[in-house]
């Protein structure tokens, strides 16, 4: 029982401490390994244009979400309550 709990600790200490320190180090670097470019050089296409930040998936869900913080929050919570019930 108490290697699990440090399992868990150890685990959320990571998520917390290194996996933003890891990304911090990545900087502009982070997407240089993107498969999905190598995938498309191999047969010659392309490169696709890129759209502009705001028409983003990520972009704007995380506007939505910030704009509709309380809502949102409640929406989590309750959910969470009905799955742990």
């Amino acid at each position: 029982a108490y290697a699990g709990i440090a399992v868990v600790g150890f685990a959320a200490l990571a998520a917390i401490v290194v996996a933003p320190a890891a990304l911090v180090l990545a900087g502009d670097r982070l997407d240089s390994l993107d498969v999905r470019r190598l995938l498309r050089r191999m047969p010659g296409r392309p490169e696709p244009v890129a759209k502009p930040v705001q028409q983003l998936f990520w972009y704007r869900s995380t506007k939505f979400v910030q704009r509709r913080s309380i809502p949102i929050a409640a929406a989590v919570v309750t959910l969470l309550l009905l799955l742990g019930a």
